[in-house]
């Protein structure tokens, strides 16, 4: 079984242009208008595949194809969406965009998995807006610090 490379180029080049920044950088900051940007694009290609999908508390974008065991833990894949100032376009988005590409296969073929899979984008992953990164991932394991969800910046 083999992906959709063409599919995938094109889906990196699209993610590219949300915060682009001269030939090979982007900048989407966390919880902004360029990652929510970023997160609709990426919902469009989660639902495509047969996910559905949700914002969670913490602002992670979560895709989900049910699998045929419920009894079995679920298969999480991704990275993220976000990126620093002149960071590499396809920082985090390689991650995201790859589980993408594997469930929309699955679900082309008529491959439905045992395990259920989501695939996500955790929110907040770099850091640099906050001064504190993996936010969305630690919220999901209950690793948040005290006072975090009440962090604001000058935007």
């Amino acid at each position: 079984m083999n992906i959709n490379p063409a599919r995938l180029q094109k889906h990196f080049e699209e993610m590219s242009l949300i915060g682009k920044i001269g030939e090979t950088g982007t900048c989407r900051p966390a919880h902004s208008a360029l990652e929510k940007d970023a997160f609709n694009l990426a919902s469009v290609w989660m639902q495509n595949a047969g996910m559905k999908t949700r914002i969670d508390h913490f602002g992670n974008l979560i895709g989900r194809l049910e699998g045929k065991n419920p009894n079995l833990g679920v298969l999480m894949m991704g990275s993220h969406l976000d990126s620093q100032p002149y960071g590499g376009r396809f920082d985090g988005v390689a991650g995201v965009l790859g589980a993408i590409e594997v469930v929309r296969i699955l679900t082309e073929k008529n491959i439905k998995p045992e395990r259920t899979i989501e695939v996500i984008s955790f929110a907040d992953e770099e850091g640099w807006r906050f001064n504190k990164g993996l936010f969305g991932s630690r919220g999901i394991l209950g690793k948040l610090e005290e006072g975090e969800l009440q962090r604001k910046d000058k935007d």
